[in-house]
């Protein structure tokens, strides 16, 4: 007649180890556990003892694992902040050694450029009473793009973007405002 196992208080006390636990919430183990309990031989122990040793190296392998991306994720995070701290890109530097010119000086922008102030407007410098009269009954647009494209001497392209306009629109816009100041220049 075969007899059960009885656990000691230290045994007891095993079984509430998470490790235990969790290799115990696998219903195969938890199998051979209850055949080793009903029949103490030689054969269920070796049965439960492999199992757990399977399961504990797996679970020895899957830590490991774990803190090596945990450190090698620190590592690279370190690696890569003292690259940055070494490899800053300063702005003000010159591009070359006998060079004025800085990196910042070759940052494109969308911004309008900065436009210098005049001391006389466009308006204040015509001198001919017809296209001065004529100036008059140009829109705003126009007399923008007058401006901007005489006084300043930027590009279409450049106007359009000031406008927010599209490079056609100031272009139109250009040669409608001088037919204008043309027809009145001949009106002499």
């Amino acid at each position: 007649m075969t007899h059960s196992y009885s656990f000691t208080d230290n045994e007891r006390e095993k079984l509430k180890d998470p490790i235990v636990s969790n290799f115990l919430s696998d219903e195969s183990n938890h199998k051979k556990l209850l055949a080793f309990i009903e029949a103490p031989n030689q054969k269920t122990k070796n049965a439960l003892d492999d199992a757990f040793k399977s399961y504990y190296k797996r679970i020895k392998i899957i830590t490991y694992i774990d803190r090596l991306i945990h450190f090698y994720s620190i590592d690279l995070d370190k690696k890569k902040n003292k690259y940055d701290r070494n490899h800053m890109l300063v702005l003000d530097k010159p591009i070359g050694e006998d060079s004025d010119m800085t990196w910042k000086d070759n940052i494109t922008t969308n911004q309008p450029p900065i436009l210098n102030s005049c001391r006389f407007s466009l308006e204040e410098l015509l001198e001919d009473l017809h296209i001065y009269k004529a100036w008059a009954t140009l829109s705003v647009k126009q007399k923008k793009i007058l401006t901007l494209k005489y006084q300043y001497n930027l590009r279409d392209v450049e106007i359009a973007d000031i406008l927010s306009d599209t490079k056609q629109v100031v272009s139109y816009n250009h040669h409608k405002a001088l037919k204008i100041l043309k027809r009145a220049a001949k009106v002499k």
